[in-house]
Formats: C-alpha cells, structure tokens, sequence
C-alpha cells in the first residue's frame, strides 16, 4: 500500500447507543472514534465510484457510493452500520474487506446519505 494515496482524512462513528434522558426519552449518540493522529482523523482513500437515484414514496433520493481504503488497524472493528464523515458528506458503510485477509489494508464500500444523521 502506497502511502501517497492515503491523502484523504475522515471521521468515523460507531452505531448510536441508546440513552435515556431525564424525562425517559432514548437519543441516539453517534461515539466518533479517534485515531492516534493530531486532530484524530483517520488518513485514507477515498473513491467515488459512482451514482444511484431511486424514487421512494414520491421522493426522489440519491445515493452516491464511495470506495474507502484505508490500513488495517487491530483495535478498529468497522462493521455495515457505521458512519464516515469526509469533508463535508456523511456516508453510511454498507460493506467490509479486509483484502487478501493480510490485515494490512481495509476496503470500505459506503453511499451517501443526504439528511440520514443528526449533526454531531
């Protein structure tokens, strides 16, 4: 893995947790995992790989998908569900790979969602 092409920097979050606020209510709070770089975003790279518009209800919504690589790391445990922040998008991961099972480097697919998440 060529570290020139990890020039992007992303933010990522775990699953929201369910809490109960005084009054009883649950709110959901994304945890933003930090890495061991200053400012605590992860270095990777990020691909558009390309675009789906689909009508739902009336509505019609789009999804970009994205093509994240980025290195393994022991610690990290991304699964479908998980939310990256790159730039000024927020993608929801929908698949995986560690490649060739070498635990060297992840592949990440993830689409755009528009709307989707509270702001952290």
């Amino acid at each position: 893995m060529r570290a020139g092409r990890m020039r992007h920097q992303i933010e990522l979050y775990r699953p929201a947790s369910q809490t109960a606020n005084p009054y009883g209510e649950t709110q959901a709070e994304p945890e933003r995992v930090a890495s061991e770089s200053p400012g605590g975003f992860w270095w990777c790279e990020v691909t558009p790989v390309g675009g789906v518009e689909f009508e739902n209800g009336r509505q019609t919504q789009a999804a970009v998908t994205h093509q994240i690589r980025m290195r393994h790391h022991p610690l990290l445990n991304v699964t479908p569900g998980w939310r990256i922040e790159f730039k000024a998008r927020r993608l929801e991961v929908t698949a995986v790979v560690n490649v060739e099972e070498r635990n060297r480097e992840v592949l990440i697919t993830a689409r755009e969602m528009v709307g989707a998440f509270p702001s952290v």
